[in-house]
């Protein structure tokens, strides 16, 4: 134990290193130093640390006796784990934890060969990529099941103890069908996001969790910030919403009793209730999100502009690389026609059972 505390204090006091250093110890280097620099989020470190109780055994190992076929076996069992699997609650196993896994074991051990504690990074960065296991087809809903999904959330709105229920799952769920805004930023969404006259709307945060609920700006991603065009339909939502809410100029879209941002699991947790018993049991909000990329591909024919809607940033699309905010020009004309079947005018103006301070 001696011995170890001096390896510890050696490598955080930035000493010179052997061969006989242990991983762990430059892992924790490694993340100590992203984290003092301010490279993360806060969210970001909790992901981090998660992947790194992934590593296991290979936390113990010698620098100089790692291997490159050692460090491939030993991702190759994390890619196969399923989530919560090994380690604690919070750790989940599979193919993108293996390939976290090995972008940390590659800048660590590339600290040892900085300090030529070791004359070469065994670890391949640009190594085998660990696919996830193929997926059952995905699940879409029609114009007609939207139309179905939405009277059910409705009822469920309407079917409280003491009247409506505070959660404005139907405006929640036809702000998701104009837009396909992942539930972070639909629950992130303030009106200053908003530009009604020009029926625009700029994602550009989400809500994240680093132990308590919050909402971070910047979004998911490096791609998710994104201006989009808002097709009529829920330009009038919107606006029916502001006027209710005594025409804000800030604050959230979707706000809870107290008057702060919905959180993610309150949402979700309503969503599950609202669809029990009925035919949509499979349906989530993420469902209403792959159905506006297909009727936007389905109306402009572009993978690409569905991309722009969505803010994916994705390095499996050889054509293009998606580094800067993305627009959607013409994708609220396309969903203006997939929309115009599911709400009639009359609709859109009566919204429904919740009102903007909901």
């Amino acid at each position: 134990m001696l011995l170890e505390a001096v390896e510890v204090a050696r490598v955080k006091q930035g000493g010179s290193l052997d061969d006989s250093v242990r991983v762990e110890l430059l892992v924790h280097k490694w993340r100590d130093g992203k984290i003092a620099a301010g490279d993360w989020r806060p969210s970001s470190v909790r992901s981090m640390s998660a992947a790194v109780e992934q590593l296991g055994e290979a936390m113990q190992w010698r620098v100089g006796a790692v291997t490159y076929q050692m460090v491939e076996d030993r991702l190759a069992q994390i890619a196969v784990q399923r989530p919560g699997q090994y380690g604690g609650a919070h750790v989940k196993g599979g193919a993108s934890t293996a390939n976290v896994c090995r972008r940390i074991l590659h800048e660590a051990l590339q600290i040892a060969v900085h300090e030529r504690a070791i004359p070469s990074n065994p670890v391949d960065r640009e190594g085998r990529k660990f696919k996830p296991v193929k997926r059952k087809s995905r699940r879409t809903v029609t114009a007609a099941e939207l139309i179905r999904l939405r009277a059910a959330l409705l009822a469920w709105e309407r079917g409280g103890r003491s009247g409506n229920r505070q959660m404005p799952l139907v405006d929640g769920m036809d702000l998701l069908a104009g837009t396909g805004l992942r539930v972070g930023e639909l629950c992130a969404l303030n009106w200053e996001n908003l530009d009604l006259n020009s029926a625009t709307m700029a994602v550009s945060a989400t809500m994240a969790s680093a132990g308590t609920s919050y909402r971070q700006e910047g979004g998911k991603g490096s791609g998710s910030a994104r201006d989009l065009e808002l097709p009529a339909v829920t330009v009038t939502l919107l606006k029916r919403r502001h006027l209710a809410a005594g025409r804000p100029s800030s604050g959230p879209v979707l706000a809870s009793r107290a008057g702060t941002h919905i959180q993610v699991g309150n949402f979700e947790r309503s969503w599950r209730a609202a669809r029990a018993g009925t035919e949509f049991e499979d349906v989530t909000p993420h469902t209403i999100r792959r159905t506006v990329a297909d009727a936007v591909k389905a109306a402009t024919g572009s993978d690409e502009q569905a991309q722009h809607q969505l803010g994916h940033t994705s390095a499996a699309t050889t054509r293009r690389f998606y580094l800067t905010r993305g627009t959607s020009a013409g994708n609220g004309a396309a969903l203006d026609g997939f929309l115009s079947s599911v709400y009639r005018p009359e609709e859109s103006e009566a919204g429904g059972a919740t009102g903007a301070g909901a």
